[in-house]
């Protein structure tokens, strides 16, 4: 979509930055004829590892032939990868066309005072999200939060089910300063009588999407409460896992990397075993097959070449404690390191757990308007700056990384799924 009237339309909305609340998006969905109820929808909230639990659903979906949707945020090199049906991203003529058709109706909307600004750039987006779903006619949509929960765009939807799979401390400039604060915020997806999957564990996050979910007659589904039959083998950069349900049993590695995702392929295991119960019967073994052969880029995804390069877009302190506890258990104590991170992260806290292990440090940055300055990362990290380089340019960094790079060496790029964007084209157009 580069250098289209749809796509500078899109980037003109950035500088209203992100504003959360939903009377905007539903004055305009409703112009459309409110595409948003016109197929069935699973809503995944949380902090850590929403994406990877909306793909692992919908590649199952997927497996049992129903035409599935899947709308997740940010893409890493294409805008389309946002919008999918069966993993098939929008076309670009298809995109351009309905954020066209969007701004039209958003201008026509200004004109007669129905609303008083635009839509922001991810409102814009999740509008064209529905209507794509539900002129495709979708049997079924898997959508991600963005943002919280409570105020997201997303969350004008009415699910068959709600997930939340964990909770912490991100973007608390718009969520609030507290767990408790945020909790409420991502709470806020549940609605009235509709089965919850939680991916918490115990402890005020859980304690309040319990309540929440008790005030509205939602049906509760604690996935960590109860797992003592849970068998965890490891082998390689692998897990064997064995699992055994109230319904089944199952046997299984998946392919996303990190013992985080084997909590996040068991988030996605209840939950498909819910809708099985509500929605339409599943099978299992294509369950499995899916949670076997996901593929959800920029996650621990390790480029197995000399040097070996592993790509992960961790951007918060649970984010990189699950990507240091994998760099451990996988004997990979120091590595070369590119890092470029959003500057409202808690750079100093992030960069204390990730750069003391690094040999050298190449800070970066990708062209977005939240992007933290090189200069001002390396000021807030300086015990670290005998190892520090500062190179802006995430193609010149991979480059002179590459170069320093002895045999058996490891080079981490983290810190932002917009790096790991960045560091992908280069890859992928060598």
């Amino acid at each position: 979509m580069k250098n289209s009237p749809a796509l500078t339309y899109l980037e003109s909305l950035k500088k209203y930055g992100i504003i959360l609340g939903l009377e905007k998006i539903k004055i305009v969905l409703n112009e459309f004829d409110n595409p948003h109820e016109k197929f069935p929808s699973i809503l995944v909230g949380g902090t850590n590892g929403k994406g990877s639990v909306c793909a692992m659903i919908a590649e199952a979906l997927k497996n049992h032939n129903f035409k599935t949707g899947l709308y997740t945020s940010p893409h890493l090199i294409n805008l389309e990868e946002r919008i999918r049906i069966n993993n098939k991203c929008i076309s670009t003529s298809q995109f351009e066309e309905l954020i066209t058709k969007v701004s039209q109706k958003i201008n026509n909307l200004l004109n007669r005072g129905k609303i008083n600004v635009p839509l922001t750039y991810f409102e814009i987006l999740t509008v064209c999200a529905f209507l794509f779903f539900a002129y495709q006619k979708v049997d079924i949509a898997v959508l991600e939060v963005g943002l919280g929960g409570r105020l997201d765009a997303t969350n004008v939807v009415n699910p068959l089910l709600t997930i939340i799979t964990n909770i912490s401390k991100d973007h608390q400039n718009y969520l609030g300063k507290t767990i408790t604060e945020i909790a409420q915020e991502k709470a806020g997806i549940i609605k009235e009588k509709t089965p919850v999957i939680c991916g918490c564990k115990r402890g005020i996050a859980y304690k309040i999407i319990k309540d929440k979910a008790k005030k509205k007659k939602a049906p509760f589904f604690p996935v960590f409460n109860n797992l003592e039959n849970l068998k965890i083998k490891k082998k390689n950069f692998q897990y064997q896992v064995e699992l055994k349900t109230n319904k089944s049993f199952y046997s299984f590695k998946p392919s996303l990397l990190g013992f985080h995702q084997i909590e996040n392929s068991i988030v996605a295991l209840y939950a498909l075993e819910i809708l099985d119960k509500i929605w339409k019967p599943l099978n299992k073994r294509k369950i499995i097959e899916a949670i076997e052969n996901v593929s959800w880029p920029g996650r621990l995804e390790i480029i197995d070449e000399n040097p070996k390069i592993i790509l992960d877009g961790a951007h918060n302190i649970e984010g990189v404690k699950a990507l240091k506890k994998f760099l451990m258990e996988n004997n990979l104590p120091s590595y070369i390191l590119i890092f470029a991170i959003m500057r409202d992260k808690e750079i100093k806290k992030i960069s204390q757990l990730i750069f003391p292990q690094a040999k050298k440090i190449f800070l970066t940055k990708f062209p977005y308007y939240r992007a933290a300055e090189p200069k001002n990362i390396f000021k807030i990290s300086s015990t670290y700056k005998e190892k520090i380089v500062i190179e802006e340019n995430p193609e010149k960094a991979l480059k002179k990384a590459k170069n320093l790079a002895k045999k058996n060496d490891v080079i981490l790029i983290t810190g932002s799924l917009f790096l790991i964007g960045e560091i992908k084209k280069v890859l992928n157009f060598r």
